[in-house]
């Protein structure tokens, strides 16, 4: 919910969350765990959440637009 609002706030949009049933399949929980990267890799993000969502929003809006 929170990457939701977080993107619905990036991209100005007025669009509305909806909640629908989850595939029988679907992990119901999801924490990605980086320990391995960070320990095998030494790995670490070098950009924030927000950062990245704004350069996905405009890598899309540049590619989607006519």
């Amino acid at each position: 919910m929170e990457i939701a609002k977080l993107v619905l706030k990036l991209t100005g949009s007025s669009s509305e969350i909806r909640f629908h049933p989850l595939p029988t399949d679907d992990p119901k929980v999801r924490r990605p765990d980086i320990s391995q990267a960070r320990a095998l890799l030494k790995w670490e993000p070098q950009v924030s959440l927000e950062d990245a969502l704004n350069r996905t929003i405009t890598y899309f809006r540049k590619t989607l637009s006519p």
